[in-house]
């Protein structure tokens, strides 16, 4: 009979810790799961199945000392104790692995999520960029424009000032004419009224 159970729980283990071990996601992340959500019985399991091998092995220790139970059959026994005792170590160990495993899974999915964002805001900061340069450009030919537009203001006025100050001075001209004009025939104008 202690044949039989210690048989059990090392065909148990050994499932558990190869289903650990498989590079198949799904069951560990099932695994580990279940195990996060129940600590306190994962941690019973282990001490209760350590504590049963334990006691296994000191049964057929003892009877093999005493006489009690046949050679082989201890011997078989406390082997197969052993062996549990190891697998449930090991089954400790994995499940400690597939969290670490696990926890790391997630911040590594939640890096490439944080560098997708970063690349995206960074695109939507370049193409702002870009917007921003094109802009700064159609500024830039605009006063360029403008300063051309004042440049031939200045100089049409700068013409229309030459033509006023000449009108100017031939208006002053033509004035003096007419008053030297006045001055000679102003005399023998106002003979003949």
């Amino acid at each position: 009979m202690i044949w039989d159970s210690l048989r059990a729980l090392c065909i148990l283990q050994l499932g558990m810790a190869l289903a650990l071990v498989s590079r198949d996601e799904a069951w560990q992340r099932t695994i580990s799961a279940w195990a996060s959500r129940n600590p306190q019985l994962v941690r019973r399991s282990h001490l209760g199945t350590l504590g049963y091998a334990s006691a296994c092995f000191l049964w057929h220790a003892l009877g093999t000392c005493v006489g009690t139970s046949a050679a082989t059959e201890a011997q078989r026994d406390t082997t197969l104790a052993l062996v549990t005792a190891g697998l449930a170590q090991l089954l400790r160990c994995c499940l400690a692995i597939i969290d670490d495993l696990q926890r790391f899974r997630n911040t590594h999915a939640a890096s490439k999520v944080a560098e997708s964002e970063a690349r995206t805001v960074l695109a939507t900061v370049r193409d702002e960029g870009a917007e921003a340069a094109a802009e700064a450009e159609r500024w830039k030919m605009a006063a360029k424009n403008l300063e051309l537009q004042v440049a031939a203001i200045r100089k049409q006025a700068e013409s229309q000032a030459q033509e006023y100050m000449r009108l100017i001075s031939e208006n002053k001209s033509l004035q003096n004419q007419l008053s030297d004009f006045d001055i000679v025939f102003g005399d023998s104008r106002k003979k003949q009224t």
